[in-house]
């Protein structure tokens, strides 16, 4: 994947992600690894304690995989909460869906199931990782460029000129080894992402007829400067040496406007003082 660079364009530095700024989603199929080796080795175990269980005892295989399924869907429940997106507890619902189907239509073992669970975990970790080394991140002397190019390619760029405020993000992560994200926000809202805050109160008396209640809500919406990872500086090292370096080409640009601006009032008013002698001659 090649920049297009423009007329007196030069790149000053090119970034990518820190190996650890996606320690997050690595987390996730670490934890889809770990499920399938925790049943490998316990399966049998829980089998044998459901099967002592009244009611419960000749369908100690199903529980087994019930239990399975909680292990997998709650947490893929919980991830997509914290990251605003239901994306991810379809991934976990499909990695289950896949293996139990093999489970069945195969005949495969509960130990060869948890086998395919523990590969679904490590392709995870490497397609991660392979996302993440796709990020490409240009600093030019005009503008920034982002590229991603792990399915399909994606590209951004944004003028210096666009930018009204700059943001630098860190994890707790990112604090110790000195990394984060650099969010460049623009006059339309870009780099910006809303988040929705909605409390409410209700007082309810009496039951069918004649009875009487009172409700109340209110919500507020705030911006957070966030956007996807591959329209960003995202997860790099250094960040606030390359914020002072963007601020650095943003001032010199508005200096920039600032000097054709002088220079277009000097050759109007010369332009003028033509004409005014043009028409007194």
């Amino acid at each position: 994947m090649g920049i297009k660079l423009m007329d007196n364009e030069e790149i000053i530095k090119k970034l990518r992600p820190h190996p650890l700024s996606f320690v997050g989603t690595y987390f996730i199929f670490i934890y889809i690894l770990l499920v399938g080796i925790f049943f490998i080795f316990t399966h049998e175990g829980i089998a044998s304690a459901f099967s002592r269980v009244p009611y419960v005892g000749g369908f100690d295989i199903g529980m087994t995989l019930l239990s399975w399924w909680v292990l997998l869907i709650l947490p893929g429940f919980i991830v997509a909460l914290m990251k605003v997106t239901w994306k991810w507890l379809a991934v976990f619902i499909g990695i289950a869906a896949i293996t139990t189907f093999l489970h069945f239509h195969f005949e495969l073992t509960i130990s060869q199931m948890n086998m395919v669970l523990i590969g679904f975990g490590i392709l995870g970790i490497v397609s991660s990782d392979i996302y993440r080394i796709s990020h490409s991140f240009y600093i030019t002397n005009y503008r920034i460029i982002t590229e991603t190019g792990f399915i399909k390619n994606k590209k951004r760029a944004i003028l210096y000129s666009k930018i009204n405020d700059l943001v630098v993000k860190k994890p707790l992560l990112g604090k110790i080894l000195n990394f984060g994200s650099v969010i460049p926000v623009t006059a339309s809202g870009f780099g910006l992402a809303e988040d929705f805050s909605f409390a409410g109160a209700g007082v309810g008396a009496g039951a069918g007829v004649g009875g009487a209640g009172v409700g109340a809500g209110g919500g507020k919406t705030m911006q957070d400067p966030r956007a996807r990872s591959s329209y960003v500086l995202f997860g790099i090292s250094n960040p606030n040496e390359v914020y002072d370096l963007i601020m650095e080409y943003m001032h010199k640009m508005e200096e920039g406007h600032y000097l054709k601006d002088i220079s277009k009032g000097i050759d109007e008013l010369v332009e003028g003082d033509r004409n005014t002698r043009h028409q007194n001659s």
